[in-house]
């Protein structure tokens, strides 16, 4: 059979070859991993992230659980709960902290963070109320916000609220060069968009230059469900190189939190003491499905 190898690697990275075939992109220390997928005559050139032991986009999703507390205390104690019942993913949700406006006690939240996610990647966010949050902030400080997570040494990944800014490529790049992954994000809690408006908002966050992609929106009928697994599908097909996160809130949409394995989203979010989200499950419970489909795959 003739086989076509993709090799549209974002700027910057160069390809190495095994035997012939391309099996991964470095750019200084970072690697793309090639998983090679034999569809439509292709070899599709498929993006894994790898931090702290920890794989992104490596096939079973990552399960990551928020952290929601108000005061410094708490957070600091449900993380450590969390990382002790097996997190391998926490999202702080700063718009829930009350010293949201206090750059001192992120700082400090954050130093004392640190070390606990020494092997657990941490996702920070700061959800405005235009996208579903409690943050009530200028685009200023919402930026200003980014930075000082992305310049702290602490975070991994920042969850970066696309339309939300007037320059968000300008942004993304600004917190890529601190080594941290910058997650575009949009949320609808109204609807679910027409599946083509779905895959253009996708689209336009990879062209903004995201590490990874994600959308959120809110399903009235079992159908909705099923045009958002299909965004992300295409999606997931079609691009390679930039890892998506998808899910369909609310109860309707709760069967899309656990089959991203089949339709391409790498990270799911549930709770393991208060929901982020409509819909949001437990994680031993989300965990246990994720094992479940995780083992029919292999057989």
């Amino acid at each position: 059979m003739d086989y076509t190898v993709v090799r549209n690697f974002p700027r910057g990275f160069r390809e190495k070859r095994s035997r012939g075939i391309v099996s991964f992109a470095v750019q200084g220390n970072k690697k793309i991993r090639v998983r090679e997928e034999r569809k439509n005559r292709r070899i599709y050139m498929r993006r894994v992230i790898e931090r702290k032991g920890q794989k992104i986009n490596g096939g079973r999703p990552i399960v990551c659980v928020p952290v929601m507390a108000e005061r410094e205390e708490e957070i600091l104690r449900q993380a450590k709960d969390f990382i002790g019942r097996g997190a391998r993913m926490l999202e702080w949700r700063l718009d829930f902290f009350e010293g949201l406006g206090d750059p001192k006690r992120i700082r400090r939240v954050l130093k004392d963070l640190k070390p606990l996610c020494e092997n657990t990647l941490l996702l920070t966010t700061v959800r405005t109320r235009h996208q579903g949050g409690n943050a009530a902030v200028t685009e200023q400080e919402l930026m200003d916000t980014y930075m000082l997570l992305a310049e702290s040494g602490a975070v991994d990944l920042i969850d970066v609220e696309f339309f939300e800014l007037s320059q968000p490529a300008k942004v993304i790049r600004q917190i890529q060069q601190q080594d941290v992954l910058a997650v575009t994000s949009h949320h609808d809690f109204g609807e679910t968009p027409d599946y083509g408006v779905m895959t253009a908002l996708l689209e336009q966050m990879e062209r903004g230059g995201a590490d990874l992609v994600k959308l959120a929106v809110m399903p009235r009928e079992a159908s909705d469900v099923l045009e958002l697994l299909r965004a992300t599908s295409d999606f997931y097909e079609e691009h390679e190189e930039t890892p998506v996160i998808s899910m369909s809130m609310g109860h309707l949409g709760l069967v899309s939190r656990a089959v991203g394995e089949i339709f391409g989203s790498c990270v799911t979010f549930a709770a393991m003491e208060g929901a982020s989200a409509p819909g949001q499950p437990v994680a031993e419970d989300l965990e246990k499905v994720l094992d479940f489909f995780g083992k029919e795959r292999q057989r």
